[in-house]
């Protein structure tokens, strides 16, 4: 998606290239991308939180895009951080 926007509760499965991208002041907010080549793709501006990615070749790749900690789960874990992204 480009250009002033928001995508909200979303899934993108196996879309063999890039599940999402942010730029252009687009918010992407709690989507899933599983199985891609890359889940979640920065450009310049836009905004990547509470998104969760596993499966993909490259989980987040968000140069140039304001995102939350990207954290890495495994097994339990404990964040305070609300706008967190993880990946699994």
């Amino acid at each position: 998606m480009a250009g002033d926007g928001r995508l909200f509760d979303c899934s993108a499965d196996s879309n063999g290239s890039i599940g999402y991208r942010s730029a252009d002041d687009v918010t992407i907010d709690s989507c899933t991308a599983i199985d891609n080549v890359v889940g979640f793709l920065g450009g310049s501006g836009g905004l990547v939180i509470r998104c969760t990615a596993s499966g993909n070749s490259i989980n987040y790749s968000l140069s140039g895009t304001r995102h939350g900690e990207v954290l890495s789960v495994g097994g339990s874990f404990n964040s305070s951080n609300a706008f967190a992204n993880l990946s699994y």
